[in-house]
């Protein structure tokens, strides 16, 4: 049986704990010193920290109570830029008929496209790249990666170069570029910064919306087939183009340098059927949004503690993910750990704003990993660094490299143009898990 040893456990917590304190050393003190200190914690200037899954999830999923649109929540920040119709800062009745709508934008069967179209290159790259000796910076693969998934998102070109995905990719980083915590409102200088790069991806996407292209497998012909205005359209596009492609950029090195440190990509490569647990936990792990803003609309009780009406609460998502009541020993990476159905998934919120993207993100951070699984031999990290001023913590250089090569040849050592089709049953079941799962989470019941 492949183990992982407590210095590779120990490697990891402090390289995970470093990518946190690079740019984000003030909020990750902050989070670190109220883990303690219950379920709730106010701080004034800065608001409720949720420290308890449960609580975290109620709030998630109580929408009359606690918006993403009232003063110092994210939507509030968000309409300064996009306007009043961006998805992630709509609530109510029109949020439920837009999420509606949008129900199976992300189907199986578009993610099969997905695969065939913009990660497959991609992934069959890597590998070639890996076999061949050389060093592979993960962090900027996944850039030109995202800025390829943008490419076909706003129907742009889907071969256009890498030096076009690297430029996109910027732009929706600019654009997502990092707030304080106290921060409740955008000034007008950063307000028009951010709203110049959101107008540069969004002529894009109006030429795609006005050619109206029937044969176009892009978001943007997917939404106009779907009788949205461009009005609508800028606003779905808005959190798919901005938050969606960082979250998986950033997400993707870090799940690697967790799997190589813990020893972990060596029991992955012998059970690939744990994938889908591996991306879990690396999820868990890594917290994609580590805090979800809300305002407090309603004076609301719960576990005990009242939560008055225009406030701000900020659900600790880097705490809930490390509660040792649900996730025990929880700085221990474990592909193998099984996540109460309560709390699963909850790194991407709950209740009417679960995320949109959940079954793209799966795919891609899968053919990534199912690359790693079909390698001759197993990578190894030859450098890294860590992001400062980012939205998200990542490391901002992460080289990997082909380890020596066993005399016996892999068992799915074939050929790279066929990487996705050997393991397509498992991808397609990845998917169809992460559909159903969003149907539970994202209509407001839960698990529960």
């Amino acid at each position: 049986m492949i183990q992982t040893t407590d210095h590779g456990q120990a490697r990891a917590v402090w390289h995970e704990l470093l990518v946190y304190a690079a740019d984000h050393l003030p909020a990750l003190l902050l989070v670190e010193a109220v883990r303690n200190f219950g379920a709730v914690v106010w701080v004034p200037g800065v608001g409720y920290l949720v420290n308890d899954p449960e609580l975290g999830k109620a709030i998630l999923e109580d929408s009359e109570g606690f918006t993403k649109t009232g003063p110092g929540s994210m939507g509030s920040m968000i309409t300064q830029v996009v306007g009043e119709n961006a998805l992630m800062n709509m609530e109510g009745p029109a949020h439920q008929a837009m999420t509606a709508r949008l129900h199976d934008l992300f189907s199986a069967a578009y993610l099969d496209v997905v695969s065939g179209q913009v990660l497959a290159e991609p992934a069959a790259r890597l590998r070639r790249e890996l076999i061949e000796g050389r060093d592979v910076d993960l962090v900027s693969f996944m850039h030109r990666l995202s800025g390829k998934m943008i490419c076909h998102m706003l129907g742009l070109t889907i071969d256009a170069g890498d030096e076009t995905y690297e430029r996109l990719w910027s732009i929706g980083s600019s654009l997502t570029a990092p707030v304080g915590l106290t921060t409740t409102r955008l000034d007008d200088a950063d307000v028009a910064s951010r709203r110049a790069h959101f107008d540069e991806l969004m002529d894009h996407a109006r030429v795609s919306f006005e050619r109206n292209d029937p044969g176009s497998d892009s978001i943007i012909q997917r939404l106009h087939d779907l009788g949205l205005s461009f009005d609508e359209v800028k606003g779905v596009t808005a959190a798919l183009l901005t938050v969606g492609t960082q979250t998986v950029s950033a997400t993707v090195p870090r799940a690697v340098a967790l799997l190589v440190d813990t020893g972990q990509l060596a029991l992955l490569r012998a059970r690939p059927e744990l994938r889908a647990s591996a991306i879990d936990e690396a999820l868990r792990y890594v917290v994609p949004a580590p805090i979800m803003l809300r305002s407090v609309e309603k004076t609301r009780v719960l576990g005990g503690h009242e939560l008055k009406a225009g406030r701000r609460v900020l659900i600790l998502a880097y705490n809930l993910m490390k509660h040792p009541g649900w996730f025990p020993k929880p700085r221990r990476f474990d592909i193998t750990r099984r996540h109460h159905r309560k709390v699963k998934y909850l790194w991407f919120g709950a209740g009417s704003h679960f995320c949109l993207g959940f079954n793209l993100a799966y795919r891609e951070i899968g053919s990534v990993l199912e690359v790693l699984e079909t390698l001759p031999a197993e990578v190894r990290v030859v450098s890294r660094g860590y992001a400062r001023n980012v939205l998200i913590p990542t490391y901002s250089r992460l080289v990997v490299r082909l380890g020596p090569v066993a005399k016996q040849k892999h068992a799915d050592d074939g050929d790279p143009a066929q990487l996705g089709e050997q393991h397509g049953a498992r991808e397609i079941d990845l998917g169809a898990e992460a559909h159903g799962r969003k149907r539970q989470v994202g209509d407001g019941r839960g698990a529960s």
